[in-house]
This record gives structure tokens, C-alpha cells and sequence, in this order.
């Protein structure tokens, strides 16, 4: 059965929204940027730190290889797994892509509250996130099976729903 991989900006809750439609479907559910920290056996801040974003896109190219190969699953991806257009051929090999497609304004809410991951830019933080988004929008959007839009005021579970419905119709 074809994994489900969810897209999109840092902020757009990839991560929460994928723990909950895999509890849903009764699948396993794997954030690739947590499977790239156990791997390297250090954060994703570590990894920049020390190594550079360069070394960091070639572990996240090996991860999206190694799940590409995979069934039934739930992955949340990183918001730059775009920048690769060989990831997104990798993840498509075995799965349907969700773009979660977030206005940017709720995306800097919610990174505001975590802020556990490096520059990609060295930026202030919403002009970094505007120019991410206007770099990656195009890629995201090409690369999408489905989009799905925020909507004000409806709860991750019923996005759930919706997504659910979706992959339904397939």
C-alpha cells in the first residue's frame, strides 16, 4: 500500500497532523527529520553547526531513498525536502504526497513557540520565512499529489478527516 507523505513549510504541522492520521489509519508514522538525528546521532542544530545545510541535504537525500523503499507508512517530511527534486522522486516511488499548504503569518506563530532550528538564511526570522516560501512554493506545489489548505477554526481532526476522505477516492 502507498505511504502517505506530507510537505510543506516549517510550521504547517507535517509532524502533528501525520501522528494523527497514522493512529487513524493504523500505520507507523516517521518524521524524516528525526530519522535524520538518529542516524547522524545528533540534532538537526548539531548537524548544521558543525557540518553545514550541504552535509544536512545529503543525509535528508539518503533518508527519502531509504523510505522511498518502504510501504504503508505515514512520513512527515522536512520543509526543505523540496529543494531536491530527486526526494520527491524517491518518496513518489512507493507514496502520494499531501502538501500542507498553511498561511505563512500561522506558520511564524507556531515556530515562535519552538524555535529549535537553525538559519537557513541568517535572516530575521519572517523575512526568512517569506523568502523560503517564495523559493519553495512553485516546488511544493509541483510536487503535491494533494493540497491541503488551512482553514481557520477547523481542528487537526477534522483536517484529518478531510485528508482521510481524500485518500479514500484513490
Amino acid at each position: 500500500m502507498n505511504n502517505l507523505i506530507l510537505i510543506g513549510m516549517r510550521g504547517s504541522g507535517k509532524t502533528a497532523m501525520g501522528q494523527l492520521l497514522a493512529k487513524k489509519l493504523k500505520r507507523h508514522f516517521f518524521d524524516l527529520d528525526q530519522e535524520i538525528e538518529k542516524q547522524a546521532g545528533q540534532t538537526i542544530n548539531e548537524i548544521v553547526e558543525i557540518h553545514g545545510w550541504p552535509h544536512f541535504r545529503k543525509l535528508e537525500a539518503k533518508i527519502c531513498k531509504e523510505f522511498g523503499e518502504k510501504e504503508n507508512l505515514v512520513i512527515s517530511c522536512g520543509g526543505g525536502v523540496v529543494e531536491n527534486d530527486e526526494n520527491i522522486k524517491n518518496l513518489k516511488k512507493n507514496g502520494k504526497i499531501i502538501f500542507l499548504k498553511v498561511p505563512i503569518s500561522l506558520c511564524a506563530q507556531r515556530i515562535k513557540k519552538s524555535q529549535n532550528r537553525p538559519s537557513l538564511t541568517g535572516k530575521n526570522f519572517l523575512e526568512e520565512l517569506n523568502e523560503i516560501w517564495e523559493r519553495r512554493k512553485e516546488k511544493y506545489l509541483k510536487a503535491a499529489d494533494f493540497i491541503m489548505e488551512d482553514e481557520k477554526d477547523i481542528s487537526k481532526e477534522k483536517r484529518v478527516e478531510k485528508i482521510f476522505q481524500t485518500i479514500s477516492l484513490l
